[in-house]
């Protein structure tokens, strides 16, 4: 089996992998075709009305459709629009497009050999008492003015960095990069030092298997979909060794599908995996998670958020699904000697 694994693992490097929309590239637009309109299907919207009924009116309303969804490589991308209370579509960023390993392999397997691979890796480079981590992150959000009017929905983005020290002390710098609500001027930022207590047990863990016994202690109240959500909480999985003890708790949590190939929003090669989420009485009460591992290294590349239902009337506007709701794009890790400093 593991020379099987093995095995998908070097066709999925050396094949070409399906091309995703970077967050760099132009966003789609409603009127713009598809580049390759023969392998395109022409979706319709549909959205329960949030009339009453019979004297009896809906709480919720649940909008799950995709406004254009063509057929790639075996797989299937939508193109999803957020429309704002005015009517005017905003679009999010496209669906990553997978490609399944050939022969199939299980999540165990796949991520088993990934934590091999990632034991593997070298340290981080660089010199210093600080771990310096960049990743870009990207959040839906919403926004009204005093008057309950929309200000519009969208994904707003961010570029992140953390200096952290072992002690769990440091920096924290979060920059806004974009935000799509009207009247948004002004970036925000936040920058401040870390408290001692800041992952303290998290990077005062001496070995791989005290690190692996840590994480197991923390458990996670929300099954699998919270194992995946510890990948964008815990700064210490920046480290390959880390990296390696959480595939392995991976490995061992059911409901995992492996979605193949795919190229992440860096334009870096990537193997998929995914699960779903629940969020009831959330804006969206039902979600897919993804994780991007790098297939070489094993090494965490990014994580995605899909909505497969939204709740209209509590996010204020109509929101197709499925539609990336977030995502996390780790950028750059190594040690500096100051918080000031970066590689």
């Amino acid at each position: 089996m593991k020379q099987r694994v093995e095995h998908a693992l070097r066709r999925l490097a050396a094949q070409e992998l399906p091309a995703s929309a970077s967050a760099e590239r132009p966003r789609p637009r409603p009127w713009d075709q598809p580049e390759d309109p023969s392998a395109a299907l022409r979706g319709t919207v549909s959205a329960a009305s949030n009339q009453p009924t019979a004297g009896v009116r809906r709480r919720r309303m649940l909008v799950a459709a995709g406004l254009t969804v063509a057929a790639v490589a075996g797989s299937v991308v939508g193109l999803n629009w957020f429309f704002a209370s005015t009517g005017a579509p905003i679009a999010t960023a496209a669906a990553l497009r997978f490609r399944p390993l050939s022969p199939p392999v299980g999540s165990a397997d796949v991520l088993t050999a990934l934590a091999d691979r990632a034991a593997r890796q070298p340290a981080p480079g660089g010199n210093g008492g600080f771990l310096y981590l960049a990743r870009d992150d990207a959040e839906f959000n919403t926004a009204q003015d005093t008057s309950a009017r929309s200000l519009g929905s969208g994904l707003v983005k961010y570029r992140q960095e953390t200096w952290l020290a072992p002690d769990g002390s440091g920096r924290f710098l979060r920059v806004e990069q974009e935000n799509p609500h009207a009247g948004a001027k002004n970036p925000l930022t936040m920058d401040g030092p870390l408290p001692g207590r800041f992952g303290t047990a998290e990077v005062r863990q001496p070995t791989p298997e005290a690190l692996r016994a840590w994480m197991l202690s923390q458990g996670s109240d929300r099954g699998t979909a919270g194992w995946f959500e510890k990948a964008t909480a815990w700064n210490r999985l920046a480290d390959p060794q880390a990296v390696a003890a959480y595939l392995r708790i991976l490995a061992a949590q059911p409901g995992i599908t492996v979605e193949g190939s795919t190229t992440d929003r860096a334009g870096r090669p990537a193997i998929a995996v995914s699960t779903v989420a629940a969020d009831p009485g959330g804006w969206f009460p039902e979600q897919r998670r993804y994780l991007l591992l790098d297939p070489d290294t094993g090494l965490l590349l990014g994580a995605e958020s899909m909505a497969l239902t939204a709740d209209a009337e509590a996010i204020g506007d109509l929101v197709t699904a499925p539609a990336v709701i977030g995502y996390t794009i780790w950028r750059r890790t190594a040690h500096v000697p100051t918080t000031a400093a970066r590689p």
